[in-house]
């Protein structure tokens, strides 16, 4: 978990294959972990946006933003 968080305070953010090939996770064990235990066990807010090449990518949104 903390391999993801870090990866997603870039300013960039990060993919899901980003994260699978850092965690060796599934994609659906990723989005669970982004959808549910970050924002409700760590109090993460988590944005995501779609790149130019179609890519979604995933960050820790800002408070307030």
């Amino acid at each position: 978990t903390q391999q993801v968080i870090g990866r997603l305070t870039r300013k960039a953010g990060v993919s899901i294959e980003e994260l699978q090939e850092v965690t060796g996770w599934h994609a659906h064990s990723i989005r669970g972990l982004l959808s549910g235990a970050l924002p409700n066990r760590h109090g993460l807010n988590i944005a995501s946006s779609v790149d130019g090449d179609g890519t979604r990518r995933y960050r820790i949104k800002a408070e307030g933003r």
